[in-house]
């Protein structure tokens, strides 16, 4: 019992190391916000941090003086900027890394071109390379640690607020303990009396203060934080605003991002040369005017030293005493050659003799003050190495803003740096040194028109190439797209016409001739899937009886089918066949889905149907097995409702099963009403394989006509998307309740046909009719060249019908005109315009109850509607009238009924006669 918790505690500081790990892991790898880039892109911004950290280095920027020149409150670092953003962007490495690099071009800068105090005086490996190395590290490290877990919106703003007030607060504390260290240094170089006096080296505060110009220590905190948090805000904007254009960038953001970015680099660059540039010409031009300046002085010095020289001689020789003399001699004093030089005007210029300083038009510097005292023990090394080597040396500027007798340290007080010369006459060393504010006074105008010309330079560079791309690139691009969009959308005829370079003529003519291409394989595979359908839609075909009357030689019935699929095939079928020497078995099915996958499932069902149907089995016991059948492998899923019957036509008993399927409708007796057959019998086939089903039964009449449909019919839908329904089927049925099979079938399939009129197919239409007590039509068909020889061919077979069926020589005779008429008709007018002959295709259809028979003619010439065509005069006497003269005529008069129709490019005529 004692172990369970040793192991629980064990357990759980394992735990936590291990989540503690998975934490530091996850901080040491951060890769900033743009670790999902590629290396290209992050060398890319590390290359474009460096330059900028370079420019604000060598234009002076890299620490910002906050207040009026020469009494600053304190420097910001603007160096840190792209070490902060470094680290955000890239992360923890090339933080460290931009930290170092911008540390060493700082040393270097502070080496090769010193320009103010804080790098003449305090720039030293460590608070240079050192400090921005240290830092770097501290930034990424903090930055990982509130970023890694790709944290978002204010939250993130909130981590970054309090992580730069950290980061600000380390900096300005290693930026003072650095720049005291190194004050101390110098001011030990520069005045080893301290260390003499006191071992210590206590220095008072307001002398670090006005050399080191440290200012307000909370300020330069509150200064540091607020540009390193804006700017850590901008970047996540910038990153953000990026992410949203890689997701699908356009060819014209990307040019002009990039663009902008070579043209910014280029602005960058060139303003810190001009600096450069600016900054040596100006220390060239100061060079000169403290030689030409200090050789005067010079040249003064030595002309009253030769006066003085002159007064002593003839003092001498001539042993004069006079007071004139005196004030000759009082004016050619070295007191008075400075007179007239003021510091405003030409800077600070002193003469020093024997390393003591005689005279200077600076109140700071008192006669008799010791060049080792005020320039340290190399003070008068250093004026022998500027007059004797013509260098110009550049060392704190002292002013007098303060004095104190007691601290001569402050006479030297200054916030800027002094470019001094100097020359010897005589031993003395005559210096003069300008202030940098002095040596540099025109440069910040010249560096502003210099940068805003080449920005203004840039900026019409940039929209010259943006335009410039746009007109020769993008706008070629964007319309080739265009054509492009059109030929995906299946326009193939569309044409890519961009051939302004020899580039984008290339491209149009390859995407032309794959476009070309295309359309050719398009063609043969459609053709060749046409070929495919039509002989999947005939095997189809070909499997439904389509002779009709199926069964001449039985005259107890009279059956009819017909299907319509919505595609090349379809899933709906229909069936009969004989059971035995008195049984019909017909049926009526409809597949689930459209297309060869339907009609393969249906050629199974109906196979497997008709097969347990013609055992004599049981129908519902037959339904039964087919769906057991179907049931096994069907992994399709499909299923299909099946209408199923048997009729005993020598007693009329009709059984039937409903599996599924649409109600059919039952005509009682020629002209009767409709009625509903509403019972359900079972299930759809193919889906569950225990599915019950069972049988009705009742008796037919003679003159009782029953019909089976699929959804197709009542489920059409018009243009405006109405459906057929229920309602007005059983309304068309009622209004045709004396019409036989094939009729009643033909007519409702033209009423479906002309309502949805305009109105894509949506299924397959479908349907059987079955009319017990009455013969099955009699139905044929020829077709002839169109031509008088072939007349015979055509009205033999319809007379020979007429004559089996006992029809009145009168009707006979009748017949005979009206199809000679019509056909001649054809011949002589339909083809005229042709050399050779067309065809006609004559077909004829014999119901019985009554006796009737209707007789189609069909041609493919010149369109031609005999009804309309205005009737002739009529003889007094039509036993009279010659054949073929009043055909038309004849035809209208003696036929019950004559149509016409213009169809696919086919005359119809159709006349019909009964007795």
């Amino acid at each position: 019992m004692e172990k369970k918790p040793k192991e629980e505690k064990r357990k759980k500081k394992d735990k936590k190391e291990k989540k503690e790990k998975g934490r530091f892991g996850k901080i040491m790898a951060w890769r900033g916000l743009l670790g999902d880039e590629t290396r290209s892109i992050r060398f890319t911004v590390m290359c474009f941090l460096a330059i900028i950290s370079a420019t604000l280095t060598f234009m002076q920027l890299g620490f910002l003086g906050v207040g009026e020149d020469g009494s600053y409150l304190c420097y910001v670092s603007t160096l840190l900027f792209p070490i902060v953003i470094a680290s955000l962007m890239l992360g923890r490495y090339w933080g460290v890394l931009m930290g170092c690099y911008s540390g060493a071009v700082l040393l270097l800068h502070a080496h090769i071109q010193p320009l103010d105090i804080f790098e003449q005086y305090f720039i030293g490996p460590l608070n240079s390379l050192g400090i921005y190395t240290f830092m770097g590290l501290v930034i990424s490290i903090a930055l990982a640690i509130a970023l890694h877990n790709n944290v978002r919106g204010l939250r993130a703003a909130v981590y970054l607020l309090v992580t730069t007030l950290i980061i600000s607060l380390i900096y300005s504390i290693c930026y003072i303990v650095n720049l005291l260290v190194a004050t101390a240094e110098r001011l030990v170089e520069m005045n080893p009396q301290i260390v003499d006096s006191a071992p210590t080296t206590t220095i008072p505060y307001d002398s670090l203060k006005a050399l080191a110009s440290t200012g307000d220590p909370a300020l330069q905190f509150v200064l540091n934080f607020a540009l390193m948090f804006g700017m850590c805000l901008l970047a996540g904007v910038v990153v953000q605003q990026y992410h949203k254009i890689r997701e699908r960038p356009h060819l014209r953001q990307v040019f002009r991002i990039r663009l902008f970015m070579i043209l910014l680099c280029a602005f960058l660059i060139t303003s810190a040369v001009s600096f450069v540039a600016t900054t040596e010409q100006a220390k060239k031009s100061a060079h000169s005017r403290i030689d030409s300046e200090v050789g005067y002085v010079v040249q003064q010095i030595e002309s009253r030293d030769n006066k003085g020289e002159a007064l002593d001689a003839l003092e001498e020789d001539y042993e004069i005493e006079d007071a004139n003399l005196e004030y000759l001699r009082d004016s050619f004093a070295l007191q008075n050659v400075l007179d007239g030089y003021t510091m405003d005007e030409d800077g600070t210029i002193l003469i020093a003799e024997n390393g003591e300083i005689v005279v200077s038009n600076n109140p700071a510097f008192e006669v008799g003050d010791s060049l080792a005292n005020l320039y340290g023990p190399d003070g008068e090394a250093m004026f022998d190495a500027m007059a004797h080597e013509g260098k110009m040396l550049s060392m704190l500027y002292g002013k007098a803003d303060t004095k104190d007798e007691d601290d001569s340290l402050l006479r030297m007080s200054s916030t800027q740096i002094g470019y001094a010369g100097a020359k010897e006459t005589n031993g003395r060393y005559v210096m003069l040194m300008l202030p940098s504010t002095d040596v540099f006074a025109g440069r910040t105008a010249t560096i502003a028109w210099m940068s805003l010309s080449a920005l203004v330079l840039l900026l019409v560079m940039y929209l010259f190439a943006s335009r410039l791309l746009t007109l020769v690139v993008v706008n070629e691009i964007d319309e080739t797209n265009d054509s492009l969009a059109k030929i995906t959308d299946g326009d193939l005829d569309e044409l890519v016409k961009v051939k302004e370079t020899d580039e984008f003529a290339s491209l149009s003519e390859g995407i032309n001739t794959t476009v070309t291409a295309l359309k050719g394989w398009i063609h043969e595979a459609e053709r060749r899937m046409e070929y495919e359908l039509e002989t999947a839609k005939a095997i189809q075909e070909s499997a439904l009886p389509r002779t009709f009357p199926p069964f001449p030689q039985i005259e107890q019935f009279d059956i009819y089918a017909s299907m319509n699929a919505a595609k090349e095939v379809g899933g709906d079928f229909y069936d009969f066949f004989e059971i035995d020497d008195h049984t019909l078995g017909f049926l009526i099915a409809d597949v689930s889905g459209k297309g060869v996958p339907a009609s393969l499932f249906m050629m199974a069902a109906k196979t497997d149907i008709e097969n347990y149907m013609s055992t004599g089995m049981d129908l519902a016991k037959a339904v039964f097995s087919a769906n057991q059948r179907l049931c096994k492998g069907n992994d399709a899923g499909m299923f299909v409702t099946v209408w199923a019957a048997t009729l005993d036509w020598q007693t009329g008993e009709l059984t039937y099963c409903n599996a599924g399927h649409n109600f059919p409708l039952l005509r009682h007796g020629k002209g009767g009403e409709w009625e509903w057959l509403k019972k359900k019998c079972g299930l759809f086939l193919g889906t569950f394989e225990t599915a019950k089903y069972r049988q009705e039964t009742l008796a037919l009449e003679p003159g009782d006509e029953i019909i089976l449909y699929t959804d197709g019919v009542n489920e059409a839908f018009s243009a405006d998307g109405e459906e057929y329904g229920n309602d007005r089927l059983e309304a068309f049925l009622g209004s045709h309740n004396d019409l036989h099979p094939r009729q009643l079938v033909e007519a409702l399939r033209t009423d479906v046909s002309r309502w949805a009129e305009g109105a894509e197919q949506s299924d397959d239409i479908t349907m059987l009719c079955l009319e017990y007590g009455v013969a099955p039509e009699v139905m044929d068909t020829m077709e002839v060249p169109a031509t008088l020889d072939h007349l015979k061919e055509v009205t033999d077979p319809v007379l020979a019908v007429l004559d089996e069926r006992l029809c009145p020589a009168d009707i006979k005779h009748k017949v005979d005109v009206a199809i000679e008429e019509l056909f001649v008709n054809v011949c002589r007018y339909a083809y005229a315009d042709q050399d050779e002959p067309g065809m006609v295709r004559v077909s004829y259809t014999y119901t019985a109850s009554p006796s009737t028979i209707s007789v189609e003619l069909v041609d493919q010439g010149v369109p031609f509607n005999p009804v309309t065509r205005e009737d002739p005069t009529v003889p007094s006497n039509i036993q009279e009238a010659k054949i073929g003269g009043l055909g038309i005529f004849m035809v209208k008069k003696t036929m019950d009924d004559l149509s016409y129709r213009y169809l696919s490019g086919n005359n119809i005529v159709t006349f019909r006669i009964s007795w």
